[in-house]
């Protein structure tokens, strides 16, 4: 699912350095991992430059690789408030795709102490504020399982395959549940134990019917 955030990933070409202009050759052409491997060799020969980490960083994420983005990017925001800026604004959204949402919101608020005009970063605080709010309202509206890993980390960690395994599991006891007799239901021996009776009441009601019908079949007593 596509989310409605700003992205500003656009290159440096200011860096010197030929192996920084290969790797921005590489990067629009979308050829992300040549990109990565030019601009790491080209910070190898300059440490220190914040423009190398920062095109790092853009390659990082493209790759997806948000939290080793967030790290280049952190190393870029030494650098002038122009470049400090969209450092920042990149690193809002690097920790906003890897699930640390609260350090997204201070990335853009230290952002906008830089550029408080930015209105794209403006968007992007307010809609990772909103998102926070209703991850927080749908979690106290969650009712307590203690089944439930408090940590919920761990959970993710967990194969898919055993989470299947252990959704046919619950099925079973509701499979037996349907076998036993249900409240007000007979088992097999009382069910049997009920016909017999019942076959027994039967026959003698007939026995009955037949001793009255031979009666009334006798001749009245006459008057003489």
């Amino acid at each position: 699912m596509m989310i409605p955030m700003f992205v500003s990933l656009m290159v440096i070409g200011w860096s010197p350095g030929a192996k920084n202009t290969e790797g921005n050759q590489h990067y629009r052409n979308g050829r992300y991992d040549e990109a990565l491997a030019s601009y790491q060799t080209a910070r190898d020969d300059e440490p220190d430059n914040p423009a190398l980490h920062y095109n790092m960083g853009n390659a990082l994420y493209r790759k997806q690789q948000y939290a080793e983005a967030a790290a280049a990017y952190r190393q870029a925001i030494r650098g002038a408030d122009s470049l400090s800026a969209r450092a920042y604004y990149n690193l809002g959204n690097s920790l906003y795709r890897a699930g640390q949402g609260d350090q997204a919101v201070e990335a853009y608020k230290r952002g906008l102490r830089i550029t408080p005009g930015d209105v794209d970063m403006k968007y992007n605080l307010e809609f990772v504020q909103r998102q926070l709010q209703q991850q927080n309202q749908q979690q106290q509206n969650k009712p307590d399982d203690p089944k439930d890993d408090p940590k919920g980390e761990k959970n993710q960690e967990k194969p898919q395959d055993t989470s299947q395994d252990h959704s046919e599991d619950k099925n079973k006891p509701e499979e037996k549940k349907q076998n036993r007799p249900r409240k007000g239901e007979l088992n097999k021996e009382e069910a049997e134990r009920l016909l017999n009776a019942l076959n027994q009441q039967e026959q003698e009601d007939r026995k009955d019917k037949r001793r009255q019908n031979a009666a009334q079949q006798q001749d009245p007593d006459r008057d003489w």
